[in-house]
């Protein structure tokens, strides 16, 4: 099996959809659920890998859910045996704000980031809720699948090496199918 290429902290590179990702997210499911045990209520693939059709940048979004953010430690201390190292809100990678709601952690090879890992509260609408809604309904909707992807590779043109503007400017468009789906 393939491993996640990866792709550098602020570069934005998209690559044609690559229908092993479900796969590799299972494998990594399987050693999240054996490292980490029952504090874990769900772990989700959220993001462009894990809606078929979609490019995306390599890099493997997960969400976990979990009762209560204040079991994070657990986590902090649990995830580093596999190779997920914990972004605090001291790096610049994780927005202040959004830390609050969530735990942030990065897997690298070859210094490339290939899988992002957030624990949130299952009870959090927005950190865990909204991303499985999106997720689904781009699986559903096609017209909505094609002009996500237009958007996607517009703005990875525009900014190639600015992934925090790519990220902004994709917001408007989730909003917008966020409210479609509710």
């Amino acid at each position: 099996m393939k491993t996640m290429t990866g792709v550098e902290r602020e570069l934005v590179k998209l690559v044609e959809y690559d229908p092993q990702w479900p796969f590799l997210f299972e494998k990594e499911k399987t050693s999240l659920k054996e490292l980490l045990g029952d504090k874990v209520l769900s772990i989700e693939h959220i993001g462009s890998t894990s809606i078929p059709g979609v490019p995306s940048k390599p890099i493997l979004d997960i969400d976990i859910a979990i009762s209560s953010l204040n079991d994070a430690e657990y986590f902090i201390d649990k995830l580093p045996l596999i190779g997920y190292k914990y972004l605090d809100q001291t790096d610049k990678w994780v927005e202040t704000p959004r830390y609050k709601k969530r735990r942030f952690f990065v897997k690298e090879t070859e210094g490339k980031t290939t899988h992002h890992l957030k624990i949130v509260e299952i009870s959090d609408q927005e950190s865990w809720g909204d991303q499985i809604l999106f997720r689904d309904y781009l699986r559903t909707h096609q017209d909505a699948r094609e002009s996500y992807i237009e958007l996607k590779r517009s703005l990875a043109d525009q900014y190639e090496h600015d992934r925090k503007s790519y990220t902004a400017s994709k917001v408007a468009f989730i909003q917008e199918i966020l409210n479609k789906a509710k």
